[in-house]
């Protein structure tokens, strides 16, 4: 799916039981611009989510701002 610009904002894959889920690639293997907008997603998600589901997408927040910021040449101090 992509969005206005054209940009790449979600991937499905289609199982043996033809339903579309969510796939997600390593963050590693999202070039800047779509690792940047999984931030901003994962961001959004968030803030919707009640507290004690928050947890796990902390921790996927934290590895993709580490990897972005690994790009950018940026020390990460944790």
């Amino acid at each position: 799916i992509r969005d206005q610009e054209n940009d790449l904002i979600a991937r499905y894959k289609l199982t043996k039981e033809n339903e579309l889920v969510p796939y997600n690639l390593p963050f590693a293997l999202l070039d800047t611009k779509e690792l940047e907008h999984t931030i901003k997603r994962l961001n959004n998600e968030m803030n919707m989510l009640p507290q004690y589901e928050q947890t796990k997408l902390a921790k996927r927040l934290r590895i993709a701002h580490n990897e972005l910021q690994k790009r950018q040449g940026v020390k990460d101090d944790s």
